[in-house]
């Protein structure tokens, strides 16, 4: 279960909350809520919670990497009174990193920012899914508390900083390929995902295989 807890932690940490998000929140990414709402079920259900997660965890980093390298390298001008300011002209450079705040964006919505929740909803047992499913929400709000209480600060003291700091631990989130695949399994099955001596990266496939033998002897 602490795994698990753990995806909550990282579906925050994959993210910079800052206080512009009133400024588009309205636009670009509710409009992304409508539009892949039900392309998420179907990516769920065909790919996998697991390679959706690895997929969100490289293509999030990598979009971060660049928006941090850019703020570190842009060239800044010094003012009257001695503090340093960023040019006014926008550059090449500047637009892409613009871009990269989309693309981590696109990448964001269809992986990390509902796959979490799927993982929570159907892994567990019948018999503690309720205690479960409680725990792991109220680990989502105590992450998301901590990291829109102290993110404010981070940027202050760390500028570019935070970005590398937010893509260093996606690209440390992609230790998940330890997490069963749990795809076309039902939900009376899934304890069988955490059967002693079964490795999680093979869990899936023994037991959508137990299942295909099931299937293949009731017909015969």
């Amino acid at each position: 279960m602490f795994d698990r807890i753990l995806i909550h932690l990282i579906n925050q940490l994959s993210q910079v909350n800052r206080h512009h998000g009133h400024k588009y929140g309205a636009t670009f990414h509710r409009c992304l809520w409508y539009y892949q709402i039900d392309r998420l079920l179907w990516l769920v259900d065909t790919l996998g919670c697991h390679y959706l997660l690895i997929v969100g965890s490289i293509g999030g980093a990598f979009s971060m990497y660049n928006i941090g390298t850019y703020i570190a390298v842009a060239k800044l001008t010094t003012t009257a009174a001695g503090s340093q300011v960023m040019s006014v002209s926008l550059s090449r450079d500047g637009r892409s990193a613009i871009a990269f705040v989309y693309i981590w964006t696109i990448i964001y919505f269809p992986t990390w920012n509902g796959t979490p929740w799927v993982v929570k909803a159907e892994f567990f047992p019948q018999h503690v899914r309720t205690f479960t499913q409680a725990s792991m929400a109220a680990s989502n709000w105590l992450f998301g508390f901590l990291i829109a209480r102290f993110t404010p600060q981070m940027f202050a003291s760390m500028n570019y900083g935070v970005y590398m700091f937010f893509a260093s631990l996606m690209v440390l989130s992609v230790f998940y390929f330890v997490l069963p695949e749990t795809k076309q399994i039902p939900l009376e099955l899934m304890e069988e995902l955490s059967a002693p001596g079964l490795k999680p990266w093979r869990a899936h496939t023994m037991v959508m295989g137990r299942i295909q033998e099931v299937n293949i002897a009731s017909k015969t």
